[in-house]
């Protein structure tokens, strides 16, 4: 229950982080498209490390459905959603890989 709580905390400050500093008139097309290939790029990588979170890649559709929709700001934020998602993927897996032998009862 903290953990959830926290990382609700996490997420919605990265959120707003990118909200407050990424406008409509400021977000091309290309920078939208390459922050989805980078987001998806680390969406399988947290894949492969079998921690890939349950909604990233529905935040990363929902993306290209905002961007083909023309709200490129809405767009950007859900990258973003996605991309902090898979980070914090990666990291639980990186700590998980490094943490589990403690957990063994002996």
């Amino acid at each position: 229950m903290i953990m959830k709580k926290l990382i609700t905390i996490i997420f919605t400050a990265a959120a707003l982080t990118v909200g407050g500093t990424v406008s409509a008139e400021q977000v091309s097309v290309e920078q939208f498209n390459s922050a989805i290939v980078e987001a998806n790029e680390l969406r399988k990588k947290s894949g492969e490390l079998d921690h890939e979170w349950r909604d990233t890649a529905k935040l990363l559709k929902s993306a290209q459905a905002a961007a083909s929709e023309g709200d490129l700001d809405k767009a950007m934020k859900l990258v973003a959603e996605a991309k902090f998602q898979s980070e914090a993927a990666i990291n639980q897996a990186e700590r998980e890989a490094r943490l589990w032998e403690g957990r063994v009862v002996r």
